[in-house]
């Protein structure tokens, strides 16, 4: 049968104190219950909620009379035992063998207890414990549920969008409810506590209160988990209770269960497995991770009044859900709005740091501009990217430049040039002048054999900076985003793939992206157009490297008749050079002296061999050696 319920109970009725010496009163006057004796009482209520007669209401206010009075029972009973079906019978005349049948709503929806017997008319009768409390005005719900219940999170503030979406879930299900029909919720997607308030608005707004249900009670034996759905459905009229079962991933299993659950039902998941058929009355929506504008407004509400420019900062930093936007504030709520504010960038970063993973290697710059020695165009284009990541709440979202861009707001430049000219460490300097984490990309742990799984590293690794606001480095980049083939074999067609993949995920990447590369003209053209800087670290002209010699060496090391200028009419590399003062540095502490030309010399020897066209040192030893 289909319940009708109500909004809430009625306003005051009787209890069933108020009621029980009336009925104590006409049994032992030897006279039939009437109505009119609990009329505007609690019967009258369960009469309206499960749809039950005159003489059905009666048999329950008699077996409650029962329950609570021997007086009661003892005039009810003609045997002088437990109270019999044949003894209410006696006692209600208009009351019918169908209305104690295993299908009547008495028995039904559990509202009175039938011991069998033999013979129905010997079995004894006595009304469920639960609508006994119920009548006494008690809201504990039925001990049966108690080992599958669970609590609920706080609910905490929702975003404009998933408050649309529980609303918009809401009025669907009440108009579900209206038809008949019992209506179902698949919520998926951000964090719990999001999903949980977001649960708490749709069971408000059906006046109803969302109770959480272990999934265990999914795995029950059919039969012991038929009585308890009908128990709960029981609940949802009894005290306007609304299941809501917290899962990790909503499966076709799950999605069978709801076809025999008769209530209103919200389900709560992580992720939804592909393919689910849903059962009629049954949707599922997805809560999308607030956007930049959506973020600011929830730091902004858990910092407190505090600096905008901070929240609108941290939003455009941080791309991640509300759950961990209040456990991060919730850590600063003994510090002033003011403070909170400035000390949430710190606290967000310890939060979100990446754990060590096998995809990626987190590099902690101990470099400065004065480090990186480079033309004058090219710092100042590598400067221009800094300032663009640093100043990116305040363009995309202070003067709206972002409502134009159709693409992701992430910021990519490719690096390109030889080896050793400085694109790894203008990547160290950019990180370590912005206070970001610097993720190098393991491109030998990304890139898999197997279809669809380098895809799924990468999306990983994307996901991962652009949660802890990192800057994602890919070296050797032509190793992923290298030009595609004609498709002629199978190895070309996976590639193409992989490329196809890197070029939507880099449009809509919300994290900074620095591609480094040897090779520029094996990056697809693809990539290129994608890009919003293209670098170019040329190979270091003569005054560069005599910079270079000359900020190779720490001040605190000792030097003897090094010349920078003289070291610079070598053909050498910033990299080159760093390693050959490092190789000096050793070979003069084994000698036990300071550093000097024929240390830096020697060391020159030994990058020489590492360089697929070593350096000519002729030009130095003339100059060097006597």
């Amino acid at each position: 049968m289909t319940v009708q319920g109500s909004d809430m109970r009625m306003d005051a009725p009787l209890s069933l104190r108020d009621v029980l010496p009336k009925i104590v009163q006409e049994l032992e006057a030897g006279q039939t219950l009437d109505r009119s004796v609990f009329a505007g009482s609690v019967f009258d209520e369960l009469a309206a909620l499960f749809g039950l007669n005159d003489a059905e209401s009666a048999a329950l206010a008699l077996l409650a009379g029962a329950a609570l009075d021997r007086r009661c029972a003892a005039a009810l009973s003609h045997s002088g035992g437990s109270l019999s079906v044949g003894d209410l019978m006696a006692s209600l005349p208009r009351l019918d063998w169908e209305s104690l049948s295993s299908g009547s709503v008495l028995r039904s929806w559990f509202l009175i207890r039938v011991d069998r017997a033999l013979n129905l008319q010997d079995s004894a009768v006595s009304i469920d414990p639960r609508i006994l409390d119920w009548c006494l005005g008690l809201a504990t719900p039925d001990a049966r549920l108690g080992p599958y219940l669970r609590p609920l999170a706080q609910a905490g503030i929702l975003s404009d969008p998933h408050t649309k979406v529980a609303d918009g879930c809401a009025e669907r299900l009440a108009g579900r409810v209206s038809r008949g029909g019992a209506g179902h919720c698949v919520i998926v997607g951000e964090g719990p506590a999001t999903r949980d308030a977001v649960a708490a608005r749709i069971a408000q707004a059906l006046t109803m209160e969302p109770v959480g249900l272990d999934p265990a009670f999914f795995e029950l034996p059919v039969v012991e988990r038929s009585a308890l759905e009908r128990i709960l459905a029981r609940e949802t009229v009894l005290a306007r209770m609304m299941p809501v079962f917290a899962l990790e991933v909503f499966s076709a299993r799950e999605a069978s269960r709801l076809r025999t659950l008769e209530m209103p039902t919200l389900i709560l998941a992580d992720e939804m497995a592909h393919r689910v058929a849903l059962p009629p009355g049954a949707e599922a929506v997805t809560l999308a991770p607030p956007d930049a504008i959506g973020r600011a407004a929830l730091w902004q509400y858990h910092l407190g009044e505090g600096n905008k420019a901070d929240t609108a900062d941290l939003a455009e930093t941080f791309t991640i859900g509300a759950d961990e936007i209040a456990q991060i504030a919730a850590g600063l709520q003994h510090l002033s709005p003011n403070d909170r504010a400035a000390a949430a960038k710190q606290a967000a970063r310890r939060y979100l740091a990446p754990p060590p993973d096998p995809l990626v290697q987190e590099i902690k710059p101990h470099v400065s501009w004065e480090d990186l020695v480079l033309p004058g165009a090219t710092e100042a284009t590598l400067r221009l990217i800094t300032a663009q990541i640093r100043h990116r709440a305040h363009v995309y979202r202070d003067w709206h430049f972002g409502e134009r861009l159709s693409r992701g707001l992430g910021i990519t430049a490719l690096f390109s040039g030889p080896s050793g000219t400085g694109k790894t460490l203008a990547a160290e300097v950019m990180a370590a002048e912005l206070g970001l984490p610097l993720l190098r990309v393991n491109l030998a742990q990304v890139v898999d054999k197997y279809i669809g799984e380098t895809e799924k590293h990468l999306d990983h690794v994307f996901r991962m900076a652009e949660r802890a606001g990192a800057i994602l480095f890919f070296d050797e980049a032509e190793a992923l985003f290298h030009k595609r083939g004609d498709g002629d074999n199978a190895q070309e067609r996976f590639s193409a793939m992989t490329v196809a993949y890197l070029l939507q995920r880099l449009e809509t990447c919300a994290a900074t992206c620095l591609l480094a590369t040897n090779m520029r003209a094996s990056v697809d053209d693809a990539f290129l157009r994608r890009m919003r800087f293209a670098v170019h670290f040329a190979f270091p002209a003569a005054a560069e490297r005599t910079r270079l010699w000359a900020a190779a060496f720490p001040a605190q090391a000792p030097l003897e008749n090094i010349d920078p200028a003289t070291l610079a009419i070598l053909p050498a590399t910033g990299g080159t050079i760093r390693n050959a003062a490092l190789n000096a540095a050793f070979l003069a502490a084994d000698a036990g002296g300071a550093i000097g030309m024929d240390e830096v010399l020697a060391a020159l020897e030994i990058e020489n061999a590492k360089l697929p066209q070593p350096i000519d040192l002729a030009p130095l030893r003339r100059r060097v050696l006597p």
